[in-house]
Parts: C-alpha cells; sequence; structure tokens
C-alpha cells in the first residue's frame, strides 16, 4: 500500500489533469471540443519532446507524421478496415517513413536539421498534389465510409489514452539508458561520441518513437474532419505549435508538454474570443515574453520557486 501511496504522490499532477479534462469534456459539447484540442496538442508535443527535449533537436517536419497517419487511415477505410486497426496501422507507417528519413536527415546538427525538416512539410505537400497521389489536391473524402460510426467522445478518449502512452514512454525514457544518451548528446554532441555514445543510432530510434503518436493522431484528425488532403492534414502550424508548447512547459520534462498545451489552448482560445485579429500576435508577445522570463520554461519557474514541489514536476 505504500508503494501505491508513494507512487499516487508522486504523478498526482497528471492524474489530476487527466481527471479536469474528463469532466470537462462531460459538461456539454463546447468543452468537448476544447479537450479534444487540448489532448492532440498533448500527443503531439508530447511525442515531439522525445525528440527535441532529449535529444535537442528541433523537428519542423513533426506535422508530415500526422500527415501520413491521416492518409493511411483514410486509404485503409475506403478498403473497408476498420478504422480503430486503421489508425494504428498509420502509427507504424509514420514510425517506418521516419526511419527512412531519420537515417540520412539526422546526420544533420542543430540549424541544418532544423530547415532540412522544415522542407519535409511542402516536399511532401507537393509530392501528393504533383504525383497525384490518394486523390491528390482534392484529397479522399471519408463521410460515407464513416459518418454513421462518428463518436466525438471515442476520438476524444482515443486521443485521452495516446496522451497517456506517450507520458509514460517519456517518463520511462527520462530514466533509461537511451533517455541518458539523448540527454548527453543534447549537451556536447561530440564529448557523447568521444564517450562511446552511438548519437545516429539513439536518434534514430528517438525519431521513430517520436513519430509513432502524431500518425495514430492523424488517423483521429481524419475521423473527424472526413476530408483527408495536404493542406488539412499536413499542417506546418501543427509543427509550430508542438516545438512552442514543449518550450512553454518545459523542454525534456514529462509534464511541460502537458502543463503547456493546457495553458496554450486556454490562452490561444481567449484571445480569439477577446482579441480577433490580433490574437496571432499578442499571443507571440506572450510567449516570447514567457519564454524570456523562464528559458526552462514554467516547469524550471515552478521548480526554481516552489522547491517542495520538485517531486512533483517530472
Amino acid at each position: 500500500m505504500g508503494d501505491v501511496g508513494d507512487i499516487m504522490k508522486k504523478y498526482v499532477g497528471f492524474i489530476l489533469i487527466y481527471i479536469l479534462l474528463i469532466a470537462s469534456s462531460l459538461i456539454s459539447k463546447a468543452y468537448l471540443e476544447i479537450v479534444y484540442y487540448i489532448l492532440f496538442l498533448m500527443v503531439i508535443s508530447q511525442s515531439l519532446n522525445i525528440i527535441m527535449g532529449f535529444g535537442g533537436l528541433y523537428n519542423f517536419g513533426h506535422a508530415v507524421f500526422i500527415g501520413i497517419g491521416a492518409y493511411m487511415f483514410a486509404l485503409l477505410v475506403v478498403q473497408g478496415l476498420n478504422p480503430y486497426l486503421s489508425m494504428i496501422i498509420g502509427g507504424i507507417v509514420s514510425s517506418i517513413v521516419a526511419f527512412l528519413i531519420g537515417i540520412v536527415v539526422l546526420r544533420l546538427r542543430g540549424p541544418f536539421f532544423a530547415i532540412c525538416t522544415l522542407c519535409t512539410v511542402p516536399a511532401v505537400r507537393y509530392l501528393i498534389i504533383g504525383g497525384k497521389i490518394a486523390g491528390g489536391a482534392a484529397g479522399i473524402t471519408l463521410f460515407r465510409y464513416l459518418g454513421e460510426a462518428y463518436n466525438p467522445y471515442v476520438l476524444t478518449y482515443i486521443l485521452l489514452l495516446l496522451s497517456i502512452a506517450a507520458t509514460v514512454l517519456t517518463l520511462k525514457l527520462s530514466i533509461s539508458p537511451l533517455g541518458y544518451s539523448l540527454k548527453a548528446l543534447r549537451e556536447d554532441h561530440d564529448a557523447a561520441e568521444t564517450s562511446g555514445v552511438n548519437t545516429t543510432r539513439c536518434k534514430v530510434i528517438a525519431f521513430i518513437l517520436s513519430a509513432l503518436f502524431p500518425g495514430i493522431a492523424g488517423g483521429v484528425v481524419a475521423f473527424k474532419i472526413f476530408w483527408v488532403m495536404p493542406e488539412t492534414v499536413i499542417d506546418l502550424s501543427w509543427s509550430i505549435e508542438a516545438i512552442l508548447i514543449v518550450l512553454l512547459g518545459g523542454s525534456g520534462t514529462a509534464i511541460g508538454p502537458i502543463i503547456g498545451a493546457v495553458i496554450y489552448e486556454i490562452l490561444k482560445d481567449l484571445l480569439m474570443r477577446y482579441f480577433p485579429g490580433l490574437q496571432l500576435l499578442i499571443f507571440g508577445l506572450l510567449v516570447v515574453a514567457i519564454i524570456s522570463i523562464a528559458p526552462e520554461g514554467i516547469i524550471g519557474l515552478l521548480r526554481s520557486r516552489f522547491k517542495r514541489l520538485r517531486d512533483f514536476l517530472i
């Protein structure tokens, strides 16, 4: 019983946030939509945290994995496959693509890696449109295949399970040999290689893991909007939002992306309501101000101000 109590105490922050999100989703359809998007942001930012927070690599192409998962989901559903199984297959295919991309781009470092991944977003879009793959620019309409099965609560709770799974993986990774190796190369790539860390192997594994969850989430997005096309499922803004949330909450921490996603979405929603047209400018300034005040994110700020909370802010 003591061990259970210690575990509950250590992870009380995670548990409370998820309970509040579940409770909020039951209030109304409007709240359900907000919770859905918060959980979606949690999934993509927590998965990005694996490669960015631990490995120090800014992947601006994270949205590509969402798109791959969405397209794979759509193609399988059209063929009559179960939609929930199609989501999982979409995540696996995203990880396979991440491996193929990773063995090339992960040899780059710093801004070179960031720029290369940034280019993958328009490259994949133009490949689909120019090659007329899966309907090209017109995309694939899914309503007649999924209309009767649509349930917003089910989709939201799938994202909830994905968020929990990504968080558990992050917690496990933080105390694993792979996690320590990624942190070492984040701090000093050359020193890590000199000490015997196979940096390329570590980065490729982290890249594969980080692609799995957005790939599955892409299937959820496709299920929700019923229309898969390059502009709707390969959105660069998702990559930027995920990076901002990781920085806002606390890079390299498990609870940072969770808190960051909640704060980000609440601020974004309030600004869109009260400052329409100016929300992006004001939000950008707010994020810059928060990151300037707390370069280690909100979690880093709380750790330094409230030492008693350090055991909970992991």
